[in-house]
């Protein structure tokens, strides 16, 4: 059950989806009422029953239903009343800003409007519902009719205004709260016992009102003043429901009134309409009359409730009244009893207190002890009962345990101080808890808490986490404090400034992820470091905020600080390491004549490129080449020409093959190509005539001499399967093998493996 400010009890939450079929049954009874009244009524209208519903949802819920309240008041206006959308929409502007005016004059204030209970919020219900929302509307409504509707036919604002208001005022008086406690069954109040056979008595009653209202409106022969005079027999019955019946019953015989009274006069019968030529001065008239006969009987109905209430809020009283004498009476005994305990019991309750409690009186004078305090100065507690203070603390401490330094209060507050006491040269710590009292006695609660060992302990602290601090000042290795949820800085040592060439102070309290070369490692450290609990030297590449990247070697593990879980992390720079390491790996891997791969880095591209072609299924070509008439070229020229010349033909190579290819030299004038996605039918036979062109093309020696070298080239070709790297090499030797064997008298140049 939810509550809005106003005091109702929800019957249904107001989620989302209640709101919104909320708002649409809302709109739905509106255009049913407008239907139906503009039906019965096609000229004018002499009550608008609408305007119940809108008091009642915008009173209910607010602002919440206003929307339903809008919709159904255009659409009813525009469809079956046949406004302009100009003029339905100012309507439903009114129809809507009137009950939520009204409804805030109802709920503002001090105490909000609840229901119809109190002759109060009747009272405010009529003025701000009936009188002051309806108001609204009915000058909307008129301003319409007068000054913007074609079809008016020169009514003037003031009868216009008076039309609009009796009808919405008497059908919100009429009608609201019927609705109100028909909805909120809990807010229907019941006036007396009888109200148990209330299904009977209002069969009863109905029939007795339809019969009256028979003989009112439809007994023929009757004079004009004989049937008003007629009309008073509605008011008896009306105040007997009203003293005895429940709310529900009361407003619900009000609305069979109105519907009786209204549709006979609307249809002609009745004296309001032979008294009166003007069938809308009859309604108007007939509405003013509903209105004092609907406000008279709910004013009964409340006041009878209140009497009700007050009887029994008296007898309740006179009822409590003797049981709290009986009672008193009774506690007298029992607390005399219990006296002599309490006392006994607050001796031995301040015996068990683990630490020193007194009680000094406002001339310094111990009133009561403990046996702590007894045990601190070596005597028992019962000496020390009538001694002043100022005998067993200096001066000082006993001029804060006298009270003089602040009176004596009900509302006076606990304070709290470090005191030192000298016990045979042997100082100890307390901390004084004292606080001003005026009952039992005038003067101040002691407590003396032992803290000693918690003050050494703390010194102890603070002189390790200086000494801690001096280390890591000190220390040549960057270390920092971060935030482990955000990676915050909260500290860091200078030797990180001198490292990462920044300020440390501009640092602190900002995000260093972006000093991490990759964030993903940050919480590959952070894992490694939640399951090993330390991590000792892991190498990660950082940023510079230059944007260069170093090579660090990290240790670091998790801590607390302020309650916040953190990163310590200790850098080392790996950089010369890492250059040499990576230097090494490359003299390995590299022909040191030409700067090709070598016979190891190619045995690791073969295999790898095999993996790759496999999953691509793809084919790879793998080439063995070998240059021929080379060992002229360094008899008659020297081994620094065939250096120069196979320099040379390395870079043809490389300058020809595409980026996904590779070359490696295996010793002398021998090279292998490995060419990935590649064979006879994706441009292998292309590629082979300009290979052989662009080597054989004449090389300038460094001496001045021009020469051309031939190539001799065996291939094999993987396409799927498992697959040998040593094999695919002796395949492409054998091929090799062939045209080399064939040299003499060979067409060809280059053989594949069969």
């Amino acid at each position: 059950m939810k509550e809005t400010d106003s005091g109702i009890h929800f019957p249904i939450p107001l989620t989302t989806g209640a709101i919104f079929f909320g708002n649409l049954l809302v709109m739905s009874s509106y255009l049913v009422l407008v239907f139906f009244v503009g039906f019965l009524f096609p000229h004018f209208s002499p009550f608008w029953p609408p305007a119940a519903i809108a008091a009642f949802a915008i009173l209910s819920y607010g602002f919440k239903l206003a929307p339903g309240v809008f919709l159904g008041a255009f659409l009813g206006n525009a469809l079956f009343l046949h406004w302009s959308v100009p003029e339905a929409l100012l309507i439903a502007t009114g129809n809507t800003l009137g009950p939520l005016l009204g409804a805030r004059l109802l709920h503002g204030g001090s105490v909000p409007w609840k229901d119809f209970a109190t002759t109060r919020d009747v009272a405010r219900f009529l003025g701000g519902m009936g009188v002051f929302g309806s108001g609204v509307t009915s000058i909307i409504g008129a301003v319409v009719t007068v000054y913007l509707s074609p079809q008016n036919n020169s009514t003037s604002l003031i009868d216009a205004w008076l039309a609009w208001w009796t009808s919405d005022s008497c059908s919100i008086l009429m009608l609201a709260p019927a609705i109100f406690v028909w909805f909120f069954p809990e807010k229907s109040k019941r006036s007396s016992p009888i109200a148990s056979y209330s299904p009977i008595v209002m069969g009863v009653l109905s029939i007795s009102l339809l019969a009256v209202g028979w003989a009112v409106y439809f007994f023929p022969g009757l004079p004009g003043m004989t049937r008003l005079g007629l009309t008073g027999m509605f008011l008896p019955f009306l105040v007997w429901v009203a003293m005895t019946m429940s709310q529900r019953e009361v407003f619900s015989l009000l609305g069979i009134v109105l519907f009786l009274q209204f549709g006979a006069t609307a249809m002609g019968f009745g004296p309001f309409a032979h008294l009166v030529t003007n069938p809308e001065d009859a309604m108007i008239g007939m509405e003013l009359l509903g209105m004092m006969t609907g406000f008279a009987v709910i004013l009964v109905n409340v006041l009878t409730l209140e009497r009700k209430s007050a009887m029994d809020q008296l007898e309740h009283m006179n009822r409590s009244l003797e049981s709290r004498v009986e009672d008193r009476t009774k506690d007298l005994d029992q607390k005399t009893r219990e006296l002599s305990a309490q006392l006994l019991f607050r001796q031995i309750l301040l015996d068990s207190l683990p630490v020193p409690v007194f009680i000094s009186d406002s001339t310094g004078v111990f009133a009561i002890s403990n046996q702590k305090l007894g045990d601190l100065f070596g005597v028992s507690p019962s000496d020390l009962i009538g001694k002043p203070v100022d005998e067993f603390f200096c001066a000082e401490l006993a001029e804060m345990f006298k009270g003089n330094d602040f009176s004596a209060s009900l509302n006076a507050e606990l304070e709290k101080e470090d005191v030192t006491l000298d016990f045979h040269g042997q100082k100890r710590t307390f901390i004084a808890n004292r606080v001003s009292i005026q009952h039992p006695i005038q003067g101040m609660i002691v407590s003396l808490q032992d803290i000693s060992e918690r003050v050494s302990l703390e010194q102890q602290i603070q002189e390790r986490e200086q000494l801690f601090r001096l280390i890591v000042e000190t220390l040549p290795l960057p270390m920092i404090i971060s935030r482990k949820s955000d990676s915050v800085l909260l500290y860091a040592n200078p030797s990180v400034g001198s490292i990462f060439q920044v300020d440390i102070h501009f640092w602190i309290g900002k995000s260093v992820l972006s000093f991490w070369g990759n964030p993903h490692d940050r919480e590959l450290f952070i894992s490694e470091v939640t399951q090993n609990g330390v991590v000792f030297n892991r190498e990660f590449e950082l940023r510079m905020p230059s944007g260069e990247k170093i090579w660090m070697s990290l240790s670091g593990g998790f801590s607390k600080m302020a309650e916040e879980e953190v990163m310590i992390i200790a850098f080392r720079d790996i950089r010369e390491d890492k250059n040499r390491q990576m230097l090494l790996h490359q003299e390995v891997r590299t022909d040191f004549l030409t700067g090709l791969g070598n016979r190891k880095d190619l045995e690791e591209t073969l295999q790898v490129a095999i993996e790759r072609s496999r999953k691509r299924l793809s084919p790879l070509v793998v080439c063995i080449v070998d240059l021929d008439d080379f060992k002229p070229v360094n008899d008659l020229f020297g081994h620094a020409a065939g250096d120069f010349l196979l320099r040379e033909v390395a870079l043809r190579m490389k300058d020809i093959l595409r980026s996904e290819d590779y070359v490696a030299r295996l010793g002398g004038d021998e090279f292998v190509m490995i060419l990935e996605n590649m064979g006879p039918d994706k441009g292998l036979f292309c590629f082979l005539d300009r290979f052989r062109e662009a080597i054989e093309m004449p090389i300038s020696l460094p001496e001045g001499e021009s020469v051309s070298i031939g190539l001799s080239l065996g291939l094999t070709i993987y396409r799927e399967g498992e697959m040998d790297p040593d094999l695919l090499m002796r395949q492409a030797d054998e091929a090799l093998y062939l045209v080399k064997s064939q040299k003499g008298s060979r067409s060809l140049w280059w053989k594949s493996y069969s």
